[in-house]
C-alpha cells in the first residue's frame, strides 16, 4: 500500500517531467513546526516580491498552534502557494519532501521565522 509520502513523490515526479512552459523559476521551500507567532511576516516578505515568478512550499510538521490555519488562509488568497502539513522528522525532512515538490528551476530555502528583507532579492538573482 502507498504511503501518502510515496503518493506526493510520484505527483512531484510526475509534475516535473512533464514541466509546462509557465512553471515558476523558483520554488521556495519553507520548512515549519509551530511559528504562528511569525509565519505571516515571512509569507508576507515574500509576497512583497517584485519578482513573481515563484511559487512557495510550505511543509508543516503538524503545527498545533494555529500556523496551519494561517498558512491555509494566505494559500486561498494565492495559488502561488502550496501547503503540506503531516508529521515528519524534523526541518531536513521537511526541506526533503519540499525538493519533491519543488517546480521551478532554482530552489530557495526560507525558515517559517525568516523572510526577505529586500523585495527585489530573487529580481536580483535573476540578473
Amino acid at each position: 500500500m502507498a504511503t501518502k509520502r510515496t503518493l506526493i513523490k510520484q505527483q512531484a515526479r510526475s509534475t516535473r517531467a512533464a514541466r509546462p512552459p509557465h512553471s515558476p523559476q523558483f520554488s521556495i521551500i519553507c520548512p515549519i513546526f509551530n511559528v504562528s507567532k511569525y509565519i505571516r511576516e515571512t509569507i508576507e516578505s515574500i509576497l512583497r516580491q517584485t519578482y513573481k515568478g515563484w511559487e512557495l512550499i510550505i511543509v508543516d510538521g503538524a503545527s498545533t498552534d494555529g500556523t496551519v490555519e494561517i498558512i491555509k488562509s494566505y494559500a486561498k488568497q494565492d495559488p502561488r502557494i502550496r501547503v503540506y502539513s503531516e508529521p515528519d522528522e524534523g526541518p531536513w525532512h521537511a526541506v526533503d519532501k519540499g525538493l519533491d515538490l519543488a517546480r521551478g528551476e532554482f530552489i530557495a530555502i526560507v525558515c517559517g521565522q525568516d523572510g526577505f528583507l529586500d523585495n527585489q532579492w530573487l529580481q536580483k538573482c535573476t540578473s
